[in-house]
């Protein structure tokens, strides 16, 4: 009897030691049990103004965290597949082998670009990339929307449209998801799936409003309606965003949840306080973003130096002083003392001069979206203009002596119609001068009356003394070395 009591009492024992082995590799740290690979790829720097090679480290344990629960390693890796994009070669058909390659290292065989990254845009296209791997029991979707280097889609920004959503960045959540729906459909993809959508400046708004419709789908029961035969949950979707426009509508009326409700806590999104895009279109239009806001660091001034460290290490230590913006010339007696100060003076002043969102819509941004699509799809377009009237300086002389009388337009008309035909875009000649005669009266009632008056406007003198320093804070390397600093794996 007592043998067997002394028997059991081992087998006991064996099984308590053989659950706790258990326990501990379970709740083991997800890096340990996981392989984290360092790839490398192609992007454009924009300090630079060329091509440069990056490391990203990736593992497959990425995936065993929650999307409802911040993690760095994840976040950096999710703004290098977007950097990936960004690759600038002299051929267009090679612009999607750097996204493609680091797709493919990381496993995703059936990686895949649409046909705009190869092909001449349009006004409202995207570029962008997918591939998809199997991770444990469940197929894990990459959606990458090329915003780390693109043209003249710039101008589906000044797309904001009379109500909801901004239509510019709607058309790309659009276009995205169902980019995303034929991908699962055309690779039969079923069951259990994660998806991580990221995107970068213009297309993080894309992505933020993509993000939002696949968690709305999840909460509703509406996935297998709205997306396919997939079974997703909020913490399997993960959406990033870094240097995010405002690009959501939310009426506090509605009755709708609020862009920061629970049911978006898969959403991630970074801003830098000193750039500009983040406040723009004006949250007073009703403008929101999804899900949480990480603002970088850039007031802790150990950590704008430890930015610094990171380009010297990871992008060259040439380009340090092209990323610092501590030479920034502030004005104490306006309250200036940052870019971020200036940028929420102006933004704030600009748009209230501005009016309206119905009044921008109905009146000026047809006009402005397609002269600037045109601007930017015509190299040099404008200074065949200037050319054709005689010059920068006689074209000013010309609109000071003609803006704001009957004869502007029928006087302009003939030196832009002639250009525009030549460059077979006849259509935007008209666009062209409506958005000058625009700008012209909205600048003019910005300075009060007199555009003299620009000279002694403190905001306008910040932007000119500090030109040089105006879209730095928007460069994505910036992003990129500040969220560096709080992964283990990018120590140095």
């Amino acid at each position: 009897m007592n043998n067997k009591v002394a028997v059991l009492s081992v087998l006991v024992v064996s099984l308590i030691i053989v659950s706790s082995v258990a326990v501990v590799v379970i709740n083991n740290n997800p890096k340990e049990e996981w392989k984290t690979e360092c790839f490398t790829y192609k992007t454009y720097d924009n300090a630079l103004k060329d091509n440069t090679e990056m490391p990203v480290y990736y593992s497959d344990g990425f995936f065993s965290h929650p999307s409802t629960e911040y993690n760095p390693d994840l976040m950096v890796f999710a703004l290098s597949l977007e950097l990936s994009c960004g690759y600038d070669p002299e051929d267009m058909k090679d612009k999607p082998t750097s996204v493609l390659g680091l797709l493919r290292d990381m496993g995703c065989g059936n990686a895949m670009v649409n046909e705009y990254f190869t092909k001449k845009p349009t006004m409202t296209s995207t570029a962008m990339a997918i591939g998809s791997k199997q991770i444990g029991d469940s197929t894990v979707i990459f959606l990458v929307l090329n915003g780390a280097r693109y043209s003249s889609e710039f101008a589906s920004n000044l797309m904001m449209g009379l109500e909801g959503d901004h239509k510019g960045f709607s058309i790309s959540r659009d276009d995205g998801l169902e980019f995303l729906r034929t991908f699962i459909s055309d690779n039969g993809i079923t069951g259990k799936t994660k998806i991580l959508v990221t995107g970068y400046s213009r297309t993080s708004a894309a992505s933020n409003l993509i993000a939002a419709y696949l968690s709305d789908a999840i909460a509703e029961g509406k996935v297998h309606e709205r997306i396919g035969n997939i079974d997703i949950t909020k913490e399997s979707v993960y959406g990033f965003g870094f240097s995010v426009p405002y690009c959501a509508y939310y009426d506090r009326t509605s009755g709708d949840p609020l862009p920061t409700d629970e049911r978006y806590d898969n959403i991630w999104y970074t801003v830098n306080p000193d750039d500009v895009v983040p406040r723009l279109p004006p949250s007073s239009y009703g403008f929101a973003r999804y899900g949480h806001i990480k603002s970088l660091p850039v007031r802790n001034d150990d950590a704008a130096t430890k930015m610094l460290e990171y380009i010297a290490h990871y992008v060259g230590e040439d380009e340090v002083s092209m990323y610092d913006v501590s030479t920034f010339k502030d004005n104490p007696s306006e309250g200036i003392y940052t870019l971020g100060d200036m940028y929420r003076g102006f933004v704030n002043k600009f748009f209230k001069t501005l009016g309206t969102r119905e009044h921008y819509a109905v009146d000026m941004e047809d006009d402005l979206s397609l002269a600037l699509f045109t601007i930017m799809s015509e190299d040099d377009l404008i200074l065949d203009i200037f050319v054709e009237m005689g010059g920068i300086i006689q074209f000013v002389k010309d609109l000071i002596s003609h803006y704001g009388k009957g004869d502007y337009y029928d006087y302009f008309i003939q030196f832009v119609q002639p250009v525009c035909d030549r460059r077979g875009c006849p259509e935007s000649a008209g666009a062209i001068l409506h958005s000058i005669g625009y700008l012209t009266e909205v600048a003019t009632e910005y300075a009060d009356g007199n555009l003299l008056n620009l000279l002694l406007e403190p905001y306008f003198i910040s932007m000119v003394s500090n030109f040089n320093l105006l879209v730095l804070p928007h460069y994505p390397f910036v992003t990129l070395c500040y969220l560096m600093q709080e992964s283990s794996l990018y120590d140095f």
